[in-house]
C-alpha cells in the first residue's frame, strides 16, 4: 500500500520486519523533481514532477510529512522518529514509509546516499519492469513506447494556444451542433446504413484502416491540449486495442496540473477530436453520391461518434471519458476507491472481518463509490456480451473466442482473486460463509419452479368463416351487405385493380407476336427457335398468372353463413392486401381464442398438451379451463388483430413504419384454443391467457435463453 492511499489503509502494526532495511538511508528528491499542491474537495494533496520524464506521484499529507524531511542527511529511521514524536495519530506504519519509497524509487523521483540492501526491498521495482515487457508481447494489451513527440508538438504551440481558446471553443461547437441539426432529419437514413456497413466485411475492412487515423487526430489532441497549458508528453509510441494497432501519447502529465478543468479538458481533447471529425464527416456524406466515398464518410462518422461515446467517451470504462468524470467532479481514482469500498464491505459481510473499519471518504465521495463499481461492471458485461455476439455474427469461432476473453477478464479473474483472499484468510469460519452462500444460490438456481407463460389473444371465428382479399386491389363493390345470409361460394365484394387488365392485353400481343416469330424461325432461322420458345412459355405463365389474379378480384364466401363486415360503407374504395380480413360469417362453427406468442417461446408447446387458462375482457373474474386445439407452430410477423399490439394494450411491438400495428418486430407464432361458452359477441374480444408448462429451474431457463441468443446471432457457417 502507498502512502497515497493511507486513507484507505486497513489496521497494520506499527513497525515492520523490513525496517532494517531502509532504516539507514538517507533519501532525498532528485533535483529535476518540482512539488505542487493540489486540493480535492477540500482536501491538500502534493504532487512530486519528474520535469524530465513528466512521472507524477500523488501523495497525501502524511507522506508530504516524509518527503518534506528527505534532505539527504537524515536517516530513515530519524525521520520516521520526529513524525512519531510530533504526531503519534497522525504517523504512517513502517510498512507505509518502506512502500512510500518504493513507490519514489521506481518513478526515478527519489535517491539515496548509499544502496546497501536495496535489492532485497526494492524487488518490486523488478517486477514491474517484467510485468511492462509482458505487456510489450502481450496481443491483448501491447503497448510499444517509441519517441519523444514534444520536439514535434513543441513547434505546434500556437495552433494549440488557438484550439483551446474561447475561439476554438466556439468554432467546435458551431460545426457540431450544426452537425446534430442536419443528422436529426436523416436519423432513418442513418440508422439503416449504419446497419447495412455494420454487416459489411468491405466496410469493416474500411474501418479497421480509418480507426488509426482517427486515433492519431485524438493522440494530436492530447498533446496539443497539454502544451496549451506549458505541459509536454515524453512518450509516444503504438497500442494495441480490440487488434487493431493505434497511436498513443502519454498524458500523465496532466496529474501536475492544479486546476481540474485544466486536465478535464486534457482527457476530454481526444473525444472532442473525433466529435469534431465525426461532424466533418457527416458534412461529406450529405454532399457525396452513393459509393465507396460516402460508405468511408458514414464509417468515419460512427467511428467517432458510436464507438467513441460507447467506449472512449463512457466514463464507466477507464478511458477518456473516466478521467473527465473524476476530474470534473474532483474525484481521483474514482474506480480505484469504489473497488477498494465494496472489497471492504464484502470483508465484512462475507468473512465476518469486523476489524476491518469502513475507508474514509472525501467529502461527497460515498454515494459515487457506492454507485461506480457496480454500475462499470455491469456496462463492462453487457459490452463485451454485445460485441462477442456482434463478432459472433461473422464468425462463432471468434465470436465464442472474443466472448471467453472478455468474460474471462470480467468475471472469472475477479472471481479468482476472491478465492486467493480467501485462501489468504486463516481459519474455517470465512469458507464456511462463502460457501453457506455458495450453496443457497444454487438451491435458487436450480430449485424447480412454477413455469407459466401469459400471453393474449382475441376471439376468432373458424378460418373458413373468414373472409380474405384473394390479392392486393381496390374495394370497388359489395356485393353482399352486413347481416344478410350468404351461401358457400357466394360472391361477397369485387375487388380492382386498373394495372392487371392492361399488363394481360400487352402479353397477349407480346405472345401473338412471338408465336408469329416462332413459325418464321421454325422454318427460316431454326437456331432462334429455342429463344423464341423460353419468350413464349414465360408470356403465357405470366397471363396465367395475371388471370389468377383477376379471378381473385372478386372475394367469395368459403362457408353459408351471417356475413359480418365492419363499416362497410367505410370499407368501399380503401386498399387491401392479400390475405387481409374483409368480412367473416357468423354459423354453428365453433369459435376459437387465437393466441400469438413470441417465436422464442414456441419451442415451450413441444413438451405435451400444456394447461391452459383463460380470461376474457368482457367477464375478467371468471377463468375459463382452455385447450389448445390448433398450432401454427411456423413463424409469421402478421399479427390478428391489432389488439394485440403495444400501441393498442396488447404485449406485442410493432414496426414503426406501419400505421396499422399489424407487423410484428420479431416473428409470433399462432395457436387456436378452444374456450367453452364463446358465442357470436365475444368476436374481436381480448382474451388473457395463462399457459403452465410445470416446473423448471431457474438456471434451466437462463441456459434455454442463452443457447437461443446464441443460436440467434453467431454464424454456425464459419
Amino acid at each position: 500500500m502507498t502512502a497515497a492511499a493511507h486513507a484507505d489503509a486497513l489496521p497494520e502494526p506499527l513497525f515492520s520486519a523490513r525496517w532494517h532495511r531502509v532504516a539507514g538511508l538517507r533519501p532525498r528528491l532528485r533535483a529535476h523533481v518540482e512539488l505542487r499542491r493540489q486540493v480535492q474537495r477540500g482536501v491538500d494533496w502534493f504532487v512530486l514532477v519528474d520535469t524530465t520524464s513528466q512521472e507524477v506521484r500523488r501523495i497525501n499529507h502524511s507522506a508530504y510529512s516524509f518527503v518534506g524531511r528527505c534532505d539527504g542527511r537524515t536517516t530513515v529511521k530519524s525521520i520516521w522518529e520526529a513524525m512519531l514524536e510530533a504526531a503519534p495519530d497522525a504517523t504512517m506504519t513502517q510498512d507505509e514509509v518502506v512502500h512510500l519509497l518504493v513507490s519514489l524509487h521506481e518513478r526515478q523521483l527519489m535517491e539515496f546516499d548509499s544502496a546497501p540492501d536495496l535489492e532485497a526491498v526494492f524487488r518490486s521495482r523488478d517486477l514491474v519492469r517484467r510485468r511492462r515487457r509482458r505487456q510489450m508481447v502481450n496481443p491483448l494489451a501491447f503497448r510499444l513506447p517509441l519517441a519523444d513527440p514534444s520536439r514535434w508538438l513543441t513547434p505546434l504551440a500556437p495552433l494549440a494556444a488557438w484550439l483551446f481558446s474561447g475561439w476554438g471553443l466556439l468554432l467546435w461547437c458551431a460545426v457540431v451542433g450544426a452537425a446534430l441539426l442536419a443528422a436529426a432529419p436523416q436519423a432513418g437514413e442513418l440508422t439503416h446504413e449504419a446497419a447495412r456497413l455494420a454487416r459489411s466485411p468491405q466496410a469493416l475492412t474500411a474501418g479497421w484502416l480509418l480507426y488509426p487515423l482517427i486515433k492519431l487526430v485524438h493522440e494530436l489532441a492530447h498533446g496539443l491540449a497539454l502544451l496549451r497549458w506549458r505541459a509536454v508528453s515524453r512518450q509516444a509510441g503504438i497500442t494495441l486495442l480490440m487488434l487493431t494497432p493505434v497511436p498513443f501519447v502519454d498524458a500523465s502529465g496532466a496529474d501536475a496540473m492544479r486546476q481540474p478543468h485544466r486536465r478535464a479538458l486534457v482527457s476530454a481533447a481526444g473525444i472532442m477530436a473525433e466529435l469534431f471529425i465525426a461532424a466533418l464527416a457527416l458534412g461529406l456524406w450529405l454532399l457525396f453520391q452513393p459509393g465507396l466515398a460516402r460508405d468511408l464518410a458514414l464509417t468515419a462518422m460512427l467511428i467517432g461518434t458510436v464507438s467513441t461515446l460507447l467506449v472512449n467517451g463512457n466514463p464507466l470504462l477507464r478511458f477518456d471519458g473516466y478521467f473527465t468524470l473524476c476530474d470534473l467532479l474532483d474525484l481521483r481514482n474514482l474506480a480505484t476507491r469504489s473497488g477498494r469500498w465494496w472489497q471492504g464491505r464484502l470483508r465484512r459481510w462475507l468473512l465476518a472481518d469486523r476489524a476491518t473499519p469502513a475507508m474514509q471518504c472525501l467529502p461527497g465521495e460515498k454515494p459515487w463509490l457506492i454507485l461506480y463499481a457496480p454500475l462499470s461492471a455491469a456496462y463492462r458485461l453487457v459490452l463485451c456480451v454485445v460485441v462477442a455476439l456482434w463478432i459472433g455474427g461473422f464468425s462463432s469461432l471468434l465470436g465464442l473466442a472474443a466472448g471467453g476473453l472478455m468474460l474471462g477478464a470480467t468475471l472469472v479473474k475477479p472471481l479468482w482473486l476472491g478465492l486467493k483472499a480467501l485462501r489468504a484468510r486463516p481459519g474455517a469460519a470465512p469458507w464456511l460463509r462463502v460457501g453457506a452462500l455458495a450453496a443457497g444460490l444454487a438451491a435458487l438456481l436450480c430449485w424447480p419452479l412454477p413455469h407459466r407463460m401469459l400471453a393474449q389473444g382475441v376471439v376468432w371465428p373458424p378460418e373458413r368463416a373468414l373472409i380474405r382479399a384473394g390479392t392486393d386491389g381496390f374495394v370497388a363493390e359489395w356485393l353482399q351487405s352486413d347481416g344478410q345470409a350468404v351461401q358457400a361460394g357466394t360472391p361477397v365484394a369485387l375487388l380492382e385493380d386498373d394495372e392487371l387488365a392492361p399488363r394481360r392485353a400487352a402479353l397477349l400481343a407480346d405472345v401473338a407476336e412471338y408465336d408469329v416469330q416462332l413459325f418464321g424461325a421454325l422454318a427460316n432461322a431454326p437456331h432462334e427457335a429455342a429463344a423464341l420458345r423460353e419468350k413464349l412459355a414465360f408470356g403465357q405463365a405470366e397471363i396465367a398468372r395475371l388471370d389468377e389474379r383477376l379471378a381473385a378480384l372478386t372475394a367469395s364466401a368459403q362457408s353459408a353463413g351471417r356475413l359480418v363486415v365492419a363499416r362497410q360503407i367505410d370499407q368501399q374504395g380503401s386498399w387491401r392486401r392479400r390475405g387481409e380480413l374483409l368480412g367473416y360469417l357468423l354459423n354453428d362453427e365453433p369459435l376459437t381464442l387465437r393466441v400469438a406468442l413470441p417465436h422464442a417461446d414456441a419451442d415451450l408447446l413441444q413438451g405435451g398438451a400444456p394447461e391452459v387458462q383463460v380470461r376474457l375482457a368482457s367477464d375478467a373474474a371468471q377463468t375459463h379451463a382452455g385447450r389448445i386445439v390448433r398450432d401454427l407452430s411456423a413463424a409469421v410477423s402478421q399479427l390478428p388483430s391489432a389488439a394485440l399490439s403495444e400501441r393498442h394494450g396488447g404485449p406485442l411491438a410493432t414496426a414503426a413504419e406501419d400505421t396499422d400495428a399489424l407487423t410484428a418486430q420479431a416473428p409470433v407464432v399462432l395457436l387456436d384454443v378452444a374456450v367453452p361458452g364463446l358465442s357470436a359477441r365475444h368476436i374481436g374480444e381480448r382474451g388473457y391467457v395463462r399457459i403452465d408448462h410445470g416446473h423448471s429451474s431457474l438456471a434451466a431457463r437462463g441456459l434455454r435463453q442463452l443457447r437461443q441468443l446464441l443460436l440467434s446471432h453467431f454464424n454456425p457457417s464459419v
